[in-house]
């Protein structure tokens, strides 16, 4: 691995993000479109400002994702409960820290969430 590179996925990564669940296991069909209920789901997704989904790329390949999603919470001190889910990297790209890399960009950015919202403490717990 030469070039491992985390960020948030952006409108234009839905067949990315697809192709990286897809290939969760060995010889998984990378898909060629995306069904238009895919494409309203995603549209919902990259819009939301509490959630944000992750794409691992190594040189430019696409190759892991996850997402965080930051709930607001009135217990804790209105701080922020974070939720990570669907943590996925493709068959052929495992034990080679990807995953590790985009939980740690992802709790990175998840502490870091009072800083999009002022006034409101740090995140109190991560599920």
């Amino acid at each position: 691995m030469t070039d491992l590179v985390v960020r948030a996925a952006g409108a234009e990564d839905l067949l990315a993000v697809l192709g990286v669940h897809a290939r969760r296991d060995p010889g998984g069909d990378v898909p060629r479109s995306a069904s238009a209920v895919e494409r309203r789901t995603w549209d919902r997704v990259t819009r939301s400002e509490e959630l944000t989904v992750y794409l691992a790329e190594v040189d430019g390949e696409p190759v892991g994702t996850a997402t965080l999603m930051v709930m607001p919470n009135v217990t804790y001190g209105c701080a922020p409960t974070a939720f990570v889910e669907a943590v996925v990297v493709a068959a052929e790209h495992r034990r080679q820290g990807i995953a590790r890399a985009m939980l740690r960009q992802l709790l990175a950015d998840a502490r870091s969430a009072r800083s999009r919202a002022p006034g409101v403490p740090a995140v109190a717990t991560v599920v």
